[in-house]
């Protein structure tokens, strides 16, 4: 990851201070590694709406979001990470079963579970002893089946879905919907976002050139319709990637996120992007 100086919403409240150094800005961070948008709501509620934000910008990662909208339910995509399926199981589960909690605060708190942990990709749990006990109504997360023998991070742009990611996408649109509904009966602008993976901005990170199981631009096509039919203000951020120069230069190559030259990039997009509702407000 990157420093705190170097995270997109330090560096777009530097560039909104800048270009409106007469006007009180603060850019709150929200996010959170693996929410989908019904944790986001979640949030909110608990958290952001005390804060009295004047508006909301709500991230979207389609690939992500819908294996994090699963988690609810506990089920996966075809194909999926076994490691992360069971993390995003665990925090699914968070505030409904203290079996979650207690997983959760061990392994924060253990670096030896932590250690062990990783290296068994979620073999060995306590959650796993947790189950046998009496008093639990069956396992915190269900046996899962074999993921399917193909990169889990591109299931969004598959041509045609399985049930799991149709019932996740209908989720997924609901629960965005739930947060423009919560923006506007408290009168604030809300704004959606779509930010792309490396493997969707750089062609050579693309395995799937001239493959019909895939379609590219499906993720990007889906927000920008779901977000015109439900009168969501929405800002598209992959072509602007696209067109950066140095559009390697904007991800680490382990894990694919954002570099600081990343995180500056998606900062100026959305300066860009909210300068309207900014001058609005003027």
């Amino acid at each position: 990851g990157v420093s705190d100086e170097d995270t997109i919403p330090v560096q777009l409240e530097r560039l909104l201070q800048e270009k409106y150094p007469n006007r009180p800005i603060t850019v709150i961070n929200g996010g959170c590694g693996g929410y989908a948008p019904w944790q986001a709501g979640g949030l909110l509620d608990e958290l952001g709406w005390p804060l009295e934000p004047d508006a909301v910008v709500l991230q979207a990662l389609l690939d992500n979001d819908l294996a994090d909208t699963l988690a609810r339910t506990g089920r996966v995509a075809e194909a999926y990470e076994p490691g992360n399926a069971f993390f995003k199981a665990i925090y699914g589960n968070y505030h409904r079963d203290i079996r979650a909690r207690m997983e959760d605060w061990v392994y924060q708190r253990s670096r030896v579970y932590k250690l062990l942990v990783q290296r068994t990709v979620g073999a060995w749990r306590i959650t796993r002893l947790l189950d046998g006990l009496r008093g639990f109504d069956g396992p915190l997360v269900p046996a899962l089946p074999p993921s399917a023998a193909r990169p889990p991070y591109l299931e969004a742009a598959r041509t045609a879905w399985d049930p799991a990611l149709e019932e996740a996408w209908n989720a997924m649109q609901a629960d965005v919907s739930a947060i423009r509904d919560a923006c506007n009966r408290r009168g604030l602008p809300f704004a959606l976002w779509a930010v792309p993976s490396a493997a969707y901005v750089i062609d050579a990170d693309w395995p799937f050139a001239g493959d019909p199981a895939y379609d590219r631009g499906k993720p990007e096509a889906l927000l920008r319709n779901f977000a015109a039919d439900a009168a969501i203000p929405y800002h598209d951020a992959y072509s602007y990637f696209r067109a950066q120069p140095e559009s390697r230069a904007l991800y680490y190559p382990a894990d694919g996120h954002f570099t600081p030259a990343g995180a500056a990039a998606a900062a100026a997009f959305l300066a860009e992007a909210l300068d309207p509702l900014l001058q609005s407000e003027s």
